[in-house]
């Protein structure tokens, strides 16, 4: 069987970002000046409005053929894209904001070549135009797959499939601070994106084993990778503006990462209407960064960048779930559970101990029940379902995010420390302070309703 198909994406982007000024003064004092003021929309020129529109193009094709022979099942697949960002870059690096030029050569032509801005000289901002920016470059991708299973016994059949990919970044972050605008004091003075991004490329292999153990339940064993190139970062070093005395980081293709594990699933089919699954996972995330600013803020806080790989934010080492539901005529009931092991977290560096790797330790494990029933109802010859849905039945208090000095959401040493200095305190305690709701998972929620179906 050969099956090809074609895709074509216009997109429409109108960003727009304002942040609105006192009329009369950038400056105002809540102690001193009415509160009754008059603001203004700032102009394009200043840091306090942004706006661009942009009509990125993506157009993809594959082609696949499937060959199903007596003993074995292969899958052949190429995928091609070409991908239009319709953004720009920087000419002149070192010379970003095209409201504020810094460089002599960018700023003026000297006529006379008496190596002085003269009075006529100034280049306009559409003169600048012309030549402060370069068009990012069309980017194009083949994305070749492989399948292929086979049987190794009568109930049991091996599967293996091996692909690239690639992901086109985020919008935001080709075409983040459009204007290039920077700071004008010394040291770092800002953050850009970068329309010139390539994809972000994926290679992922799995080898599996599934073999029928029982007329209706199904065992499932497969070993899989994903190698992550091309991650969207700011490790590259700083950017120095002219003058010597500022910099500034762009965004580029600078992270990678891997992951591995293996998955074991136990599954049956509906038998007298129970049903059940079991799925346990372990894997390994590991990576340079798991944000894509991660760099930069270490360099801003007097640190270096990792250099070798930590676990990323996601890396979850051990899962464990499980579904169980019957289903009876005119109405079910369904349980699903969830079992983790806790998501690392860098604790914090002191006196003692100054250096400590990114993510080095764990948050404390979560658990999680949901559940979910339904009842059918015949009502003028139309079908309507009335349903309760509970999340986190148990209402658990899963920590979501600690504090990194103890580990824990339920108690940091700062407060006493904070304790010790006999705050004057006139609206909150001291524990109330500390106290972060935000810190844990959504508490039990419930909800009812109907739905109609025709």
């Amino acid at each position: 069987m050969i099956k090809f198909g074609t895709e074509i994406r216009y997109h429409d982007l109108n960003f727009e970002d304002i942040t609105l000024r006192p009329l009369g003064g950038d400056e105002l004092n809540l102690a001193t000046d009415s509160p009754y003021m008059q603001p203004y929309v700032p102009d394009i020129s200043t840091p306090y409005t942004s706006r661009y529109t942009h009509h990125p193009r993506e157009y993809s094709a594959y082609l696949q053929d499937k060959m199903e022979f007596s003993d074995i099942i292969v899958n052949i697949g190429l995928r091609f894209d070409y991908f239009q960002p319709d953004g720009v870059i920087l000419a002149d690096p070192s010379d970003p904001d095209i409201y504020n030029s810094i460089r002599p050569k960018n700023r003026y032509q000297d006529l006379n070549s008496n190596g002085i801005e003269d009075p006529g000289e100034t280049y306009t901002l559409e003169q600048r135009q012309a030549f402060w920016y370069k068009n990012a470059t069309d980017k194009i991708k083949l994305s070749p797959r492989l399948g292929v299973s086979f049987p190794v016994t009568e109930t049991g059949v091996v599967h293996f499939s091996y692909g690239h990919f690639f992901q086109i970044p985020n919008f935001e972050l080709l075409y983040r601070n459009p204007q290039f605008k920077i700071g004008t004091g010394t040291g770092n003075q800002g953050l850009i994106g970068n329309a010139d991004l390539r994809p972000e490329q994926t290679i992922s292999g799995e080898i599996g084993f599934q073999q029928q153990i029982a007329s209706d339940m199904l065992l499932d064993m497969t070993a899989f990778f994903r190698d992550i190139r091309d991650l969207t970062g700011t490790r590259a070093d700083e950017i120095e503006i002219f003058g010597g005395s500022a910099t500034y980081s762009k965004l580029v293709n600078s992270d990678f990462g891997f992951v591995k594990g293996i998955i074991l699933s136990l599954k049956n089919r509906y038998r007298l209407g129970v049903n059940f699954s079991v799925d346990y996972t372990f894997q390994i995330a590991k990576g340079t960064a798991s944000d894509v600013e991660q760099s930069r803020n270490a360099l801003l806080g007097g640190s270096l960048p990792e250099v070798q790989l930590v676990p990323l934010n996601w890396d979850q080492r051990h899962t464990l779930s499980g579904t169980a539901g019957y289903v009876a005529p005119g109405w079910g009931i369904s349980f699903i559970s969830t079992l983790g092991s806790g998501l690392p977290y860098s604790p914090r560096k002191t006196a003692d101990v100054s250096s400590l790797r990114e993510n080095s330790q764990t948050k404390p494990m979560t658990w999680n029940v949901d559940v979910r029933i339904n009842k059918d109802f015949d009502v003028f010859k139309q079908k309507i379902t009335l349903f309760l849905r509970v999340f986190n039945l148990f209402d658990r208090l899963n920590q979501s995010n600690v504090y990194d000095d103890t580990g824990s959401a339920n108690y940091t040493t700062d407060l006493k420390r904070i304790e010790s200095l006999h705050p004057n305190l006139y609206v909150n305690t001291l524990e109330e302070w500390f106290r972060n709701e935000t810190y844990y998972d959504e508490p039990r929620r419930i909800e009812m309703g109907l739905m109609f179906s025709f």
